[in-house]
């Protein structure tokens, strides 16, 4: 696809992709999701592009498998209406495979691979764009080299990376090319290489994430070349989806989060939805949508008790709690009314955000109900409930 003036229209995200014979150069053992699972669900989130990621050892292993394999790919997400960047290097690999920027390798295997994928693909209607490389200096390589090291080091990734722009312009000169550098602070000098300024921005607070825009569209405006955001999202960065989401659309910035699946290795700090298609976090869908959470002074308190109904759930936790009893009778409470009485209050407190929902209330709930009877705890049921109970009455403040 040729260059685009402007790419804010791209909501993008990063889907699990792995060819199969793939799998013993990314450690990666799982059963892949698949493909057409994935992208159903781009079309459910308002998704309409992907970055696809290729590395040259995956093509070593079997070259005709690789090229079969990506072009099937990016015409699958095509027919879901989701277009694919097509990465070439992974920069994040560069420890392991620094004899890539050696001339001598370019010349043996490097730009028969990059000829090859890219004489493949180019007139593929899904590609919109390549990405000579994702993240370049994100490598223990460059990242630890000592200050005078460094230097040296930069200017050494960037004659790889100025090698590839050149012999890329040159097998698709009506394509589109980027690099997906790991800040805009690494934006020189391949500024003047590529058709699309390219950055990745994982930081921590709003003026942060606005200051990294700021970079990387002067460059843009500098050059005179559209600016996108080809990954952000990271929970244990302190770089929330719905803030990061706000941010890239006020700014009229495409984006692409990482990742849609919630699984692996980095699933327990990114992704959107798990396997089975539930959600992690609303706020990151209702994103996508530009639904975000108001933090503004006019946000509303609800009250849980406006219509009594905390009363009631009280009263029914106390009931569930008290045993059937008489002279000749002590009929204990069962975990299913115990269960039902809980409920109730727990529905209270999660919509009314009076929980934190890492771990809510109802999702215990489902957890004991889905056990056999026999086999729950009646005594840590009735804690649980009873916790629910004084939480709810400490927060609306009743007797």
């Amino acid at each position: 696809m040729k260059p685009l003036a402007d790419y804010s229209h791209i909501r993008g995200i990063h889907l699990s992709n792995f060819p199969p014979f793939a799998n013993r150069f990314h450690n990666d053992k799982r059963e892949p999701i698949s493909l057409e699972w994935q992208l159903s669900y781009c079309q459910k989130l308002n998704l309409n592009s992907s970055r696809q990621f290729c590395d040259f050892p995956i093509y070593l292993a079997d070259p005709a498998g690789c090229i079969d394999f990506y072009r099937e790919s990016m015409r699958t997400c095509w027919r879901y209406g989701v277009s694919t960047m097509q990465i070439l290097f992974n920069g994040n690999s560069l420890d392991r495979t620094l004899y890539i920027l050696e001339p001598e390798w370019w010349e043996e295997v490097g730009d028969k691979y990059v000829r090859d994928m890219v004489l493949a693909l180019k007139d593929e209607p899904g590609l919109l764009m390549w990405d000579v490389m994702n993240e370049p200096s994100c490598n223990l390589w460059y990242k630890d080299a000592s200050p005078e090291e460094q230097p040296e080091r930069w200017e050494k990734i960037n004659r790889f990376l100025k090698h590839y722009c050149d012999l890329i312009h040159e097998l698709d000169p009506d394509g589109c090319l980027t690099i997906g550098h790991t800040t805009p602070d690494d934006l020189e000098p391949s500024n003047e290489w590529v058709d699309v300024i390219c950055f990745h921005d994982y930081t921590e607070t709003r003026a942060r994430i606005n200051h990294a825009y700021d970079m990387a569209l002067e460059a843009g405006q500098k050059y005179g070349k559209p600016v996108i955001n080809s990954e952000t999202c990271c929970l244990c960065r302190a770089n929330p989806y719905d803030v990061a989401i706000e941010i890239a659309m006020q700014r009229k910035t495409g984006f692409y989060v990482f990742n849609l699946v919630s699984e692996g290795y980095w699933g327990e700090v990114h992704g959107l939805i798990y396997p089975d298609g539930t959600v992690r976090n609303p706020d990151a869908v209702a994103a996508l949508y530009g639904f975000f959470r108001n933090r503004t002074p006019s946000r509303i308190k609800a009250k849980p008790n406006r219509e009594g109904y905390v009363y009631r759930a009280l009263k029914f936790l106390e009931e569930s709690l008290t045993d059937d009893t008489g002279l000749f009778r002590n009929t204990p409470r069962t975990t299913d009314e115990i269960l039902e009485a809980a409920e109730y209050a727990a529905n209270l407190m999660e919509c009314n955000e009076m929980v934190p929902m890492i771990d809510p209330p109802s999702a215990k709930i489902a957890d004991w109900r889905a056990m056999p009877p026999e086999e729950r705890d009646l005594e840590e049921v009735r804690k649980f409930a009873y916790e629910l109970g004084k939480t709810l009455k400490e927060y609306c403040q009743v007797l």
